[in-house]
């Protein structure tokens, strides 16, 4: 499980967030990890998925950071032009509103967890999903995800995803 934390201020998300998840007991902060360059970070197309899916996996890891810190050239760096998206509440998203989301609320984050994660790999294509928390000061709000990467000039692009809100039980 990958868990991130940012340090920027603590804002109060209640009346921001659609239908977030109230926070039982909040995780302990962990250190500010280091963020590598997507360029860093190639697909491989031979033989060996296994090393595609870690590279892919800790490619994701770096995004969720970036997102934590508000890094929006990682994010421009990482979805393709040819995004397409569809939101928790069942809304169309190109790449720019893709940005523009990402952009809206990453001063609201503090932290974030993705975990359950499971990276398929078919050739220059591979498929990623999991459960990602995204956490703020007083709440979380939870999303199963399906995310679909290319590889494209030997980096992975992000070229599809949907997400679904998740209730923690």
């Amino acid at each position: 499980m990958a868990k991130f934390r940012s340090n920027k201020p603590k804002l109060k998300t209640e009346s921001m967030k659609p239908d977030p998840v109230k926070l039982e007991s909040v995780k302990p902060p962990i250190a500010k990890p280091e963020i590598v360059k997507t360029e860093s970070v190639k697909a491989t197309s031979g033989p060996d998925p296994q090393l595609s899916r870690a590279k892919l996996g800790t490619l994701e890891d770096e995004w969720m950071i970036a997102r934590v810190r508000g890094d929006m050239k990682f994010s421009d760096r990482l979805i393709d032009e040819s995004y397409q998206g569809i939101t928790s509440d069942g809304l169309l998203h190109s790449k720019s509103d893709f940005m523009q989301s990402i952009a809206k609320w990453a001063p609201f984050h503090v932290s974030a967890e993705r975990r359950e994660s499971n990276i398929q790999i078919h050739g220059d294509v591979a498929i990623s999903t999991g459960l990602v928390t995204m956490h703020g000061k007083e709440r979380a709000s939870s999303f199963r995800y399906l995310r679909v990467f290319r590889n494209a000039e030997g980096k992975w692009r992000l070229i599809a995803s949907q997400s679904t809100r998740f209730r923690e039980a």
